[in-house]
């Protein structure tokens, strides 16, 4: 999961006009650290309110 959330929290990813979907599993996924890395990459990129 770190490998795919750290994918989408780079400044440097650029999907403009185009979609980025981390591919999160694992027995120690943790809900509330994927929310908070999601709303951090969307309000980042400025797709979120």
């Amino acid at each position: 999961m770190a490998a795919s959330v750290a994918a989408v929290l780079n400044p440097e990813l650029d999907v403009r006009g185009g979609t980025a979907m981390p591919l999160l599993g694992g027995g120690n996924l943790d809900m509330t650290m994927v929310q908070t890395a999601l709303v951090h990459a969307l309000t980042d990129r400025k797709q979120i309110l």
